[in-house]
């Protein structure tokens, strides 16, 4: 139980980017020199630079982690956190949206799912895509199912994330459920889409660095 809670509180920190830094015994001047450079870190999360991706990362990893040891309940926390962070997080809004469809979902649970795996889907997202035309298909939506489908099929990059299309059987079936003006919206639909993104978090307003602060290194995510 104390490891548990240790684990987790570990992980509080972490996302509210808190630095716990150990060193033995270091001096007045060196206390002062960490001070400032853990007070200019946060300075920066605060004044519009967003969690970089190394921490992000880590983080998603966590949650993957909690899903599959302890379960989606309790990753749906840290991947509400991850997917709030808006664009280049997609990947965590769509896997919180399938972690709130697991095992029993409430009513709540449905429509929130739904939220998160369009605005991943809406942003390019690929997997997204193709969860939202099964869902579609699943539901009897033919013509929801349709155009996803296509908007999956034509944004297949082998290179990038190969990913097999929708069958051209199922494709049929889909059409053939529908008459010529739901399959030319659909058609239309996926002729006119592109990545539609959410807005990145930011708190605060983004000022300049100065020059007086340490550089860390890490690469932020724009």
């Amino acid at each position: 139980m104390q490891d548990e809670a240790t684990s987790r509180i570990a992980l509080l920190l972490a996302l509210t980017g808190l630095t716990i830094t150990a060193c033995a015994a270091p001096g007045t001047a060196e206390r002062a020199r960490l001070a400032n450079v853990d007070r200019v870190n946060a300075e920066r999360q605060l004044q519009g630079r967003v969690m970089d991706s190394e921490q992000a990362a880590r983080l998603i990893g966590a949650a993957r982690t909690l899903a599959a040891t302890e379960g989606c309940d309790e990753a749906i926390p840290v991947y509400r956190v991850l997917a709030a962070y808006g664009r280049s997080f997609e990947v965590a809004q769509y896997e919180l949206g399938q972690c709130l469809l697991d095992g029993s979902p409430t009513p709540l649970d449905r429509r929130e799912a739904m939220i998160w795996i369009e605005r991943a889907a809406f942003a390019g997202h690929r997997e997204a895509q193709k969860e939202l035309a099964e869902i579609a298909f699943t539901g009897g939506d033919y013509a929801t199912a349709l155009g996803w489908a296509l908007v999956f099929n034509d944004q297949n990059d082998t290179s990038i994330a190969p990913m097999q299309d929708f069958s051209a059987p199922f494709m049929d079936r889909l059409q053939a459920g529908l008459g010529a003006t739901e399959i030319a919206a659909a058609e239309r639909f996926a002729e006119d889409f592109s990545p539609d993104y959410m807005a990145s978090f930011r708190m605060g307003r983004p000022e300049p660095q100065r020059e007086d602060a340490p550089d860390d290194g890490v690469k932020r995510i724009r």
